[in-house]
């Protein structure tokens, strides 16, 4: 055979799935509760609990309330942990914002170890305390506006 006369012949296979752009099908509808939503609200219903309010109360108070209608004391880390897991119930994520620019030569950018925040009580008081005044400086700004229209 003549190798001048060989054609060299390529098949690829479509690539599996929709071509982008195509239209979305199926799947759930925004806004609509997954399977376990609806059971787990059910449960709660009928043991007549609602996990949420029962974090708060353990953060607030220090005490989780037992089946047996005892209190228990629990930990600093416990009522930490307790509040954790009730944030996003109760704020949005806040997002990340760059900040640049010029700074004087007067001013000083320190940088701020909050390890050692975290682990000094006095401390960690401060800083929550600065936190919370924040967010109602924050949702007294918000709600300004809502009020005057």
């Amino acid at each position: 055979m003549d190798e001048q006369n060989q054609e060299l012949v390529v098949t690829t296979k479509p690539k599996p799935g929709f071509r982008p752009g195509h239209p979305k099908f199926g799947g759930r509808q925004p806004g609509s509760l997954n399977i376990k939503t609806p059971s787990a609200r059910a449960i709660a219903q009928k043991l007549k609990v609602d996990p949420l309010e029962w974090l708060l109360r353990a953060v607030a108070t220090g005490l989780v309330t037992n089946a047996d209608g005892t209190k228990t004391p629990i930990s600093a880390a416990n009522r930490i942990a307790a509040a954790t897991a009730a944030v996003p119930y109760l704020h949005s994520k806040r997002s990340n914002v760059h900040v640049s620019g010029q700074i004087d030569s007067d001013q000083q950018v320190r940088k701020l170890d909050m390890l050692k925040i975290i682990m000094t009580p006095e401390l960690q008081i401060a800083a929550e305390a600065l936190a919370f005044a924040a967010l109602e400086q924050e949702d007294a700004i918000v709600a300004t506006p809502k009020l005057l229209g």
